[in-house]
């Protein structure tokens, strides 16, 4: 199943777009001709998204950890830590394999909290940052209580095979 995804600005290379293309993956990106949202602030990276029905992808997840704290509408977030440390950063390679995961999770009727859906935002993670005794296999997600009252948890999705 091929998910509408957008990229912001911290996220937004030409190579995760041509992964996530290569996958089945329709891609949005900022500098798009008929988007023009480069440069733009987070809140409206993700009002276009949501208008657009469109899963952000983001290397930033701090800022739309609190965008989705506040309550708005989204059609779902997948947020990347990056820490400019080539030993724990994950590559584009490997943000695919991540989704690629989440998909293969849901389509194989897993549950059904394993695939993007609005208001729900997810931590995609390598598996070098797994806490120990977490192996649940492919897309198994680890649940953390919602952060305030009627708020999606959040869920840490792992790349391994």
């Amino acid at each position: 199943m091929a998910l509408n995804l957008y990229l912001d600005d911290c996220s937004n290379s030409g190579l995760l777009a041509d992964l996530l293309q290569q996958a089945g993956h329709r891609v949005v990106r900022p500098t798009d001709a008929d988007v023009g949202l480069d440069g733009e602030d987070d809140q409206v990276h993700l009002a276009f998204a949501a208008a657009n029905s469109l899963t952000i992808v983001t290397k930033n997840p701090g800022d739309f950890l609190e965008l989705h704290e506040t309550g708005q509408g989204h059609s779902g977030i997948l947020a990347v830590y990056q820490d400019n440390d080539a030993t724990r950063d994950m590559s584009d390679t490997e943000i695919v394999k991540a989704i690629t995961n989440l998909e293969e999770a849901a389509q194989s009727g897993g549950d059904p909290w394993t695939f993007p859906h609005p208001q729900q935002l997810a931590i995609l993670t390598a598996p070098r940052d797994r806490p120990r005794g977490g192996g649940r296999g492919p897309g198994a997600p680890t649940r953390e209580p919602g952060r305030e009252k009627g708020q999606e948890p959040i869920k840490k999705i792992f790349i391994d095979s």
